[in-house]
């Protein structure tokens, strides 16, 4: 996919437009560990247990637990014991920390519509790439060019 100058600055000020209401509304802490947390517990499908919030984590476990400790203790997250495994601690998203996740996607998902409407469904495959080049074959997933 090629851009022109003009795209891409407007799809850079868009990502840039939300990271700083990510960094002024989200729970982060001031850092990317802080930021890749929040979105691992935000995609979380139900109860994760901590040591698989750990490991899903690029970051040191030592830096996941401070963060983790800081979401508790201002009220996003609540830690209990797995009722099966008195060992293992899981966490919950409080009401508090569902409502914020709805308020970022409610900022979010419009910048990100309008960056795909207004200016990257435009963009057709620049002559000399493959998908332009005359009898290439599309693979099953992508339009064949005209």
């Amino acid at each position: 996919m090629k851009f022109t100058g003009r795209q891409a600055k407007y799809v850079i000020r868009q990502i840039k437009q939300i990271r700083e209401w990510e960094e002024s509304h989200l729970p982060t802490y001031g850092s990317l560990a802080g930021h890749s947390l929040f979105l691992e517990l935000a995609s979380s499908d139900g109860r994760k247990t901590l040591k698989e919030i750990y490991l899903s984590m690029s970051c040191a476990e030592s830096t996941t637990r401070l963060l983790i400790r800081n979401l508790e203790s201002d009220g996003w997250i609540r830690l209990f014991r797995d009722a099966n495994d008195q060992r293992l601690k899981e966490f919950q998203p409080t009401e508090k920390f569902n409502s914020l996740v709805m308020e970022w996607l409610r900022f979010v998902v419009p910048l990100l519509i309008e960056a795909r409407d207004h200016h990257l469904d435009k963009l057709a495959p620049a002559s000399g790439t493959p998908a332009a080049r005359p009898g290439r074959t599309a693979p099953a997933d992508e339009k064949p060019s005209p």
